[in-house]
């Protein structure tokens, strides 16, 4: 969804994102994986907007670092110089859009 602030005059591109599960063993689903993160860098090279956003349901744990999702979904942020909304220096006030408290874990959005 590309999206225009009427008060700032700034475009944005709006992902709603819901990626197939993680796996340490197959790569089919990898691949599916990274064609709907490339799907996402082509749209917004092209798109001409200010900031890209990515939310949604990555179904990637990053502390997993043998997994195949970790490895690809930190290499198209290094690449894409996109950067974890709990990294910014706002991130205090960051809503969480899921929360476990069970297993101590969040999702959390990206931002170009």
């Amino acid at each position: 969804m590309k999206v225009t602030s009427s008060s700032d005059n700034f475009v944005f591109l709006l992902f709603s994102l819901c990626m197939p599960c993680d796996t340490e063993y197959d790569n089919d689903n990898n691949e599916t994986f990274l064609s709907i993160l490339r799907e996402v860098s082509d749209l917004s090279e092209s798109s001409g907007v200010d900031f890209v956003v990515c939310g949604g349901d990555f179904n990637c744990d990053l502390k997993r670092v043998r997994s195949f999702h970790t490895q690809t979904l930190l290499s198209f942020i290094d690449n894409e110089h996109f950067e974890f909304t709990s990294r910014m220096p706002a991130s205090q006030n960051v809503c969480f859009t899921y929360e476990s408290k069970a297993n101590n874990s969040r999702s959390v959005s990206l931002m170009q």
